[in-house]
């Protein structure tokens, strides 16, 4: 759980109508909507860049969980993978739901990538020797082998559809799923639906009461989603006062925007519009009440989650997602009751903590980081750690509106690190480049147009770029003149570099927790930030070149920081126009 998924969840609670919850669509695999016919065919998929871009407007938006599902199978996608590791990496709580169509290979790569959740569509009716006559037997394999190879921090979890028909069967499904599947959750949701995901009517609902008899360890009980439920099957309209389009959502392959799964808006509306967060706080979406009722258990408990009366529920929900049937705090809160259990949980966590950041019992380390710190290394930051909730979003909309980017710019990120300022500068020039020594971080990486390079020494020709902009970099360079030396060679003349760095009463000050990271002790930080800059020591920097303080800012976010613009000097019949002379 990111810092940023937490504190976008107590926003909720606070303000509780802002979006929360998308459910995106990567593939458009069988074409079981009619409509999509209606609207001349189905549309063409987006590739991996316009997918970061969709992924980015939701972490704008405030999005805190991307369930990432397909129409057939979004494994089906080959970069999906690097998709779900991209919006990991910005704090989202990301989870992907498959058939379980795809070859085992595809889900050992799930296993790999920072997906926090795992999730299998299930139908349930019993037959063929297992209560999952409608689910091929490979698909059980690959639930068994996610079940053994599970590691610490991600969820696997079955949800299962039952029909009317099945309701008979539900008991033996769910001893079946407790006794093959020990380690993964199981979500039992009636069928409320027809056969194109729209709205059932009443006759072909599934009565939900089965569930007062079904008990596991591994069953999720949630009192309020099943009294919603109960009541929604005896209802002919939708009476839960939903929020589709507002505090949940879903967007389709080509990035059309819905209410949900199963109802698109009236007008056309693509979250890649320029002018799409307008149209969309304009739209009315009232006709949702139309809607005969909802089983999505990603929409239902996202909106009454967030009610006072429904947070009990809400906390045992979290003590089964992230505990285990077997855990020694699980048998606490049996004996001695929820608040031992608690206790019990919290000291386990405390204790392996050390293991989990220090080294294992052969002297290995038992986490390696993405990033180690070498005296070169432009930004250091420990990843996951360093984009707290909405910090990036700040400095990244604060470092556009510095840049004054047009169309016709061609910038360069010094320092790029994971590329992030990189993705978020693309729609708004004509390219963006990013460097970094940290070859490591450069590969992992999903962003285009990265490159493993030395900013001191550059293979770009001369005057290539018009805006370069450094986050968080230049006090971590040695050798500063050849730094502003080679970005005066490859910036044109009128262009501008915007430099954003701390303001520290002594140096290493604002990177103690890193000093912590690679040191095991914060006052260390001197090794990390090698510079102790201000507005006055960049001036003395720079001179020499071509290049002249312009405008200088001081912010918090919320550490204190500096944040300095220079212009190169434009040239005037054969020389370099000086710092008191106009421009052309």
């Amino acid at each position: 759980m990111s810092a940023k998924f937490a504190l976008r969840t107590f926003r909720n609670v606070v303000f509780r109508n802002r979006p929360y919850f998308a459910h995106l669509t990567v593939t458009h695999g069988g074409d079981r909507r009619g409509f999509r016919a209606a609207r001349g065919g189905r549309p063409e998929e987006l590739d991996a860049e316009g997918m970061k871009q969709v992924v980015d407007i939701l972490d704008r938006m405030g999005v805190a969980v991307l369930s990432v599902v397909g129409a057939e199978d979004p494994l089906s996608r080959p970069d999906l993978p690097t998709l779900l590791t991209y919006a990991a990496r910005k704090g989202l709580y990301t989870r992907v739901t498959s058939p379980g169509k795809v070859p085992l290979e595809r889900y050992a790569e799930l296993l790999d990538s920072a997906v926090e959740e795992i999730a299998f569509s299930l139908d349930g009716v019993q037959g063929n020797g297992t209560p999952f006559s409608r689910v091929r037997a490979g698909t059980l394999d690959k639930i068994r082998y996610l079940n053994d190879n599970l590691p610490p921090g991600k969820l696997l979890t079955l949800k299962i559809a039952v029909a009317q028909a099945g309701c008979e069967q539900v008991e033996d499904l769910v001893s079946f799923c407790a006794r093959e599947f020990p380690n993964a959750l199981v979500w039992l949701q009636p069928a409320h639906v027809g056969s194109d995901e729209g709205p059932a009517p009443t006759e072909a609902k599934a009565d939900p009461d089965y569930w007062r008899e079904s008990r596991s360890p591994t069953l999720l009980h949630l009192e309020f989603y099943e009294e919603e439920l109960e009541g929604q099957y005896r209802a002919e309209v939708s009476q839960w006062g939903c929020r589709a389009g507002r505090m949940f959502f879903a967007v389709e392959p080509n990035g059309d925007f819905w209410l949900c799964k199963a109802l698109p808006p009236r007008a056309p509306l693509n979250v890649l519009e320029a002018d799409f967060r307008k149209k969309l706080k304009e739209a009315d979406f009232s006709y949702r009440r139309e809607c005969a009722g909802c089983s999505y258990s990603g929409y239902v408990v996202t909106q009454k989650g967030f009610e006072p009366r429904n947070w009990v529920d809400m906390a045992v929900l979290w003590w089964f997602a992230n505990t285990r049937p077997g855990d020694r705090c699980r048998q606490v809160a049996v004996r001695h009751g929820w608040l031992a259990g608690l206790l019990s949980y919290s000291f386990a966590k405390t204790v392996s903590w050390p293991r989990r950041w220090g080294k294992n019992g052969n002297g290995r380390p038992a986490r390696v980081p993405a990033a180690r710190y070498d005296s070169a290394v432009y930004r250091c930051d420990i990843p996951g750690v360093w984009g707290t909730s909405g910090r990036r979003e700040r400095i990244n909309n604060k470092l556009r509106e510095e840049l004054r980017l047009t169309l016709d710019d061609v910038v360069l990120d010094v320092g790029c690190f994971d590329g992030d300022l990189v993705s978020y500068l693309r729609p708004f020039c004509r390219r963006t480049v990013g460097i970094d020594v940290n070859a490591e971080v450069i590969r992992a990486s999903a962003v285009e147009g990265l490159h493993v390079m030395d900013a001191r020494k550059t293979d770009f020709p001369d005057g290539y770029f018009t805006k370069i902009v450094s986050s968080h970099t230049v006090e971590h360079v040695t050798d500063l003149p050849a730094l502003f030396r080679e970005i005066d060679r490859i910036l044109q003349p009128g262009g501008e570099v915007v430099l954003y760095y701390p303001c520290e009463l002594w140096r290493g000050m604002g990177t103690m927790r890193n000093a912590w990271f690679f040191y095991r002790n914060p006052l260390k930080g001197y090794k990390i930030h090698v510079n102790w800059l201000s507005h006055r020591r960049i001036a003395e920097l720079i001179r020499g070149t071509a290049l002249e303080v312009c405008r200088r800012r001081f912010y918090f976010d919320p550490q204190p920081g500096y944040l300095t613009v220079l212009k190169k000097r434009e040239r005037r019949s054969g020389r370099l126009a000086g710092p008191h002379e106009g421009v052309n």
